[in-house]
């Protein structure tokens, strides 16, 4: 019984810091857009990204099955997975995009 409260305990404390550090980051962003639907998120994403790229820094990162990095200077990264789309991987986004000091921040959801 004492291992399972120990290791709980640790979770606990990982998530826990896991949420100040994510907190941290989103913080740093003047605006974070969440764009989320069925069809049409990437277009919308560049779309906004377009609009707003001459006069702010803008990250973007777009999903479905080419996801994408729109950096702060225009470039374009593709997001490399493992996987399907999960949580992990927005937390390794929101994380780079902190890294390139952004204004604005825009995010597509998987459906």
């Amino acid at each position: 019984m004492e291992i399972f409260i120990f290791f709980f305990a640790v979770i606990l404390l990982y998530l826990l810091i896991e949420n100040c550090i994510n907190q941290a980051c989103l913080r740093t962003f003047r605006a974070v857009i969440h764009v989320n639907g069925i069809r049409g998120k990437t277009s919308t994403c560049r779309y906004i990204d377009a609009g707003l790229r001459a006069r702010y820094r803008v990250f973007t990162k777009t999903t479905g099955t080419d996801a994408m990095m729109i950096h702060t200077d225009g470039s374009e990264t593709p997001v490399k997975r493992l996987g399907p789309a999960n949580i992990h991987e927005q937390i390794r986004m929101i994380r780079r995009a902190r890294k390139e000091a952004p204004r604005s921040s825009f995010w597509s959801a998987w459906p």
